[in-house]
């Protein structure tokens, strides 16, 4: 358990130069193609970051851009949104989602994300199934499995008509 004061020192330290810089390069890495466990880290990382400093007006428990993965798409670039703790949680809640659809693959994975969220999974949003697919062809093995091109190959799909 982390005590008020290593919490105070860790905002503080999040705040400082060296600390956005630091976010700003783990965004920039996330970009481009990882393996699971670097995916997986680096995702971790960006969101305790973002618990450790939201953003100024991160007040929002819902998508501002219509969908956690737009929202996601719009941090990357560097947008500030008022929900970036949200979306970064909700992001890691999918992934641990598809994580456990390769059955027995990625436990030790699963086991981490269960003890660094330490709060129950949410109700899945209307949109979730576009942030699955965009994480399911991060991590399954495409050697361009990168950002850009998992939202190009998303982008493609269409919605049926009500």
């Amino acid at each position: 358990m982390v005590s008020s004061r290593q919490s105070e020192v860790l905002s503080e330290w999040a705040s400082s130069v060296d600390g956005w810089n630091l976010y700003k390069q783990l965004a920039e890495d996330f970009r481009g193609p990882q393996s699971v466990k670097q995916l997986a880290l680096i995702m971790a990382a960006l969101m305790n970051y973002r618990r450790l400093l939201p953003d100024l007006a991160d007040q929002s428990d819902q998508p501002i851009k219509g969908s956690y993965l737009a929202d996601l798409n719009a941090l990357l670039r560097g947008d500030s949104l008022g929900n970036s703790r949200r979306v970064l949680e909700e992001m890691v809640f999918v992934l641990v989602r598809v994580l456990s659809s390769f059955v027995d693959q990625f436990n030790d994975l699963i086991t981490f994300f269960e003890t660094v969220l330490d709060q129950e999974p949410p109700l899945s949003h209307a949109f979730d199934g576009f942030s699955h697919q965009y994480l399911r062809r991060r991590i399954d093995g495409s050697p361009n499995g990168s950002h850009k091109t998992a939202i190009a190959e998303l982008s493609c799909i269409k919605i049926p008509e009500l």
